[in-house]
Formats: structure tokens, C-alpha cells, sequence
């Protein structure tokens, strides 16, 4: 009894390292192109303090992009 008791655990000690495995792979890489992300925002969000010169569709893409940035996503106007 004792040896079906230690080969469960066993199997389940070996079954729940490969989860563990496969989910930090998934979710390092996940949050890798999270932060890689946050870093791109920044640059963009800093252009304007580097005065680059930048034509007008660059700047309405930017314009979007603040407004996500600065959490402006919905009129608070609207809600109230």
C-alpha cells in the first residue's frame, strides 16, 4: 500500500512540474512582450518633449495613443 501511495505521488509530483514548466514559459513570454510594450509607449510618448518634427498622420496615431495612455478611453462626461 505504502509503494502505491509514493508512486501517486510520484506521477502527480512529475504531472504538476510540467504544468508549472509549460505555464512560466508561456507566461514569461507574455510578459516580456507586455513590458517590451510599455517600453515602445514610452518613446512615443516622449516625442513631443524632443521636439521631432512629425507629419499628421503620425500625429493623429499619437493622439491616439495618449488618449489610451492617459486612461482617456471613455467620456467621463457621458458617465456622469
Amino acid at each position: 500500500m505504502l509503494k502505491a501511495i509514493s508512486n501517486t505521488l510520484g506521477q502527480g509530483s512529475k504531472t504538476f512540474f510540467w504544468i508549472y514548466l509549460i505555464c512560466n514559459i508561456l507566461f514569461g513570454f507574455a510578459l516580456g512582450m507586455l513590458w517590451g510594450t510599455f517600453q515602445t509607449l514610452q518613446i512615443i510618448t516622449s516625442m513631443p518633449l524632443l521636439k521631432v518634427k512629425m507629419p499628421p498622420n503620425v500625429l493623429e496615431v499619437f493622439q491616439g495613443f495618449s488618449d489610451i495612455i492617459n486612461m482617456k478611453i471613455i467620456d467621463t462626461k457621458v458617465i456622469y
